[in-house]
């Protein structure tokens, strides 16, 4: 059993490498949009592609937690090959039953307090799955991959902005271990600090999140976050509003 699953594995990478490769060569023939567009379109496919060959044969250990997700050899490769820089990252988690919404939220730090830019609720009943994000400097936009029994997308947020980042300085920090997942409480995955002057002293770490007074002194800060609710999307929205 053992071997046919493996077998099973490589042949689902293989049509993945082949389709995604291309879909690739079709993308750069395409003629509208610009290399921006391109590139963007690029970025999700990469993602598309890896959340399917990613974390085959795992557990449900009736624990909820999120955590990076452990890619093979192959599979690095295959991002590789398809442009994934290091700024993208794979997260695998779990849950109990019961869930309903799941959040994948963007948020800038705005005079100490945290005001989100992207994301809000979307109905989410699956157990297990995974989550990519992509991103080089969140201020320019991210995008988010999905991926379980039952749902598959990708989306992205790409902000109209005047400022030129081109010269900035980065620092970001990502969440690296297992995590506990509860419900209702939102977990910090990327935190991103960038400033124009010469350097970053000290880099930011992730728990930071939930003291955003700590980071005040940077020009420019943001946050991503997930989030799982046993509540619906309409019952999330409606305390929103309150």
């Amino acid at each position: 059993a053992g071997s046919a699953t493996l077998c099973k594995r490589k042949v689902r990478i293989e049509k993945f490498i082949y389709g995604c490769y291309n879909l690739s060569r079709q993308i750069n023939k395409l003629e509208f949009g610009g290399v921006i567009m391109k590139k963007l379109i690029a970025i999700i496919l990469v993602l598309t592609c890896l959340l399917g060959v990613v974390g085959c044969g795992k557990t449900n250990d009736n624990k909820m937690y999120i955590e990076p997700a452990q890619l093979s050899k192959e599979e690095e490769n295959i991002g590789k090959l398809l442009g994934l820089d290091t700024d993208h990252i794979i997260y695998d988690f779990t849950l109990e039953d019961g869930v309903q919404t799941m959040e994948v939220n963007t948020y800038i730090l705005i005079d100490g307090e945290w005001d989100m830019i992207s994301g809000g609720g979307q109905a989410f009943e699956d157990t297990t799955g995974r989550i990519a994000l992509g991103y080089d400097k969140i201020a320019e936009g991210v995008r988010v991959a999905i991926q379980s029994d039952n749902e598959n997308g990708a989306t992205s947020y790409i902000p109209t902005i005047d400022e030129d980042f081109s010269k900035i300085t980065i620092g970001t920090t990502k969440l690296n271990n297992r995590t506990k997942i509860s419900f209702d409480e939102e977990i910090p995955v990327v935190l991103q600090i960038m400033t124009t002057k010469n350097g970053i002293r000290n880099q930011p770490i992730i728990e930071q999140f939930f003291e955003p007074n700590t980071l005040e002194e940077h020009e420019y800060v943001y946050a991503i976050t997930v989030r799982f609710s046993q509540k619906s999307v309409s019952e999330l929205d409606a305390e929103r509003i309150r």
